[in-house]
């Protein structure tokens, strides 16, 4: 009998263990947080293409029904890579253990036609805070004359400083 009870009792700590785990890893990204683009670690096409560091304030709300989404919204920023300080609104999924943004981009040229670029970013949680790391790419599709030929690489980060501003709508 104590032998069934303490079977009984371990494998229910176990399951508890274990769900405790399974919510303790769930990839909420809900909040205000401040993106930091490093400018001194920027690179285009490989090559160091140092910079000034900018930022931008995003307020994030997500929901895992079906698989994670987060979506962002721009406060305010001082990012002069044009693909992502036009873009205020933005939806970011969860897979494989980052939150992940595939942006595709127009932007108009100075002889009338159009620069396609595609921005992504990957940002993966740092175990047990509320900041992210990873990085932004923009990739030139098409360019502008004048342009550096080659993707644009930069470390970000982002850091929670509050709640979801208000007004802000969550995720359905």
């Amino acid at each position: 009998m104590f032998v069934r009870s303490v079977a009984a009792v371990a494998a229910l700590l176990c399951g508890l263990t274990s769900t405790a785990y399974a919510h303790a890893a769930d990839p909420v990204l809900d909040g205000t947080y401040r993106l930091g683009f490093d400018g001194a670690n920027r690179t285009i096409n490989g090559a160091s293409s140092p910079t000034v560091d900018t930022s931008a304030t995003y307020s994030f709300t997500s929901s895992c029904a079906n698989g994670c989404v987060a979506r962002a919204v721009l406060l305010n920023t001082t990012d002069t890579e044009a693909v992502s300080a036009h873009n205020p609104d933005l939806t970011l999924q969860f897979v494989d253990g980052t939150w992940q943004l595939s942006l595709p981009y127009d932007s108009p040229c100075e002889d009338g036609s159009d620069r396609n670029q595609l921005l992504t970013w990957f940002l993966a949680p740092q175990g047990g805070t509320d900041a992210l790391s990873g990085t932004r790419t923009v990739a030139t599709i098409r360019g502008c004359v004048g342009d550096q030929a080659g993707p644009l690489s930069q470390p970000m980060t982002a850091t929670r400083v509050g709640n979801a501003a208000a007004g802000v709508l969550p995720m359905p």
